[in-house]
This record gives structure tokens, C-alpha cells and sequence, in this order.
């Protein structure tokens, strides 16, 4: 999800992001990991949810390239 579309999908109401996404809206206090192919844009989602007020967003660090290795894919 680009930026400018995350920003608007976090500022939906509760009701909005349900309908849109198929799952209730993460809560302000709820943990949120971001994640992209190497971790840059992740980092970027996180400074953004986080500016929203989602207190505990968290970026995982190195990200889907990371993962892959850690699983050897």
C-alpha cells in the first residue's frame, strides 16, 4: 500500500476501514508491523502511522528480503 493510500485507509472511520479491508481497523494502542521488500518504505508507513497517533507501529527491520533469508526461500 502506497503512502498517500495508507494515510487515507488509517484516517477511515471504524466502520469505513471494516467494509473497505474485510477486518476491524487496528486500534490506536494495537501493535502495527509494516513491512515492504527491503524495509524503506516500511520505515516511512511507520513515521506515518505514527504521526497519526498509532502509538506502537513498528517497522520490521530488513523487512521481506530479511524474511526470505531467515526461511531460506
Amino acid at each position: 500500500m502506497a503512502v498517500p493510500t495508507l494515510e487515507e485507509a488509517l484516517n477511515l472511520s471504524e466502520i469505513e476501514f471494516k467494509e473497505k479491508f474485510g477486518r476491524d481497523k487496528p486500534a490506536k494502542e494495537d501493535e502495527v508491523v509494516f513491512h515492504c521488500k527491503m524495509g524503506g518504505r516500511a520505515g516511512k508507513a511507520t513515521e506515518l502511522a505514527m504521526s497519526l497517533g498509532f502509538s506502537n507501529a513498528k517497522s520490521y527491520k530488513g523487512s521481506f528480503q530479511d524474511w526470505c533469508e531467515k526461511e531460506k526461500l
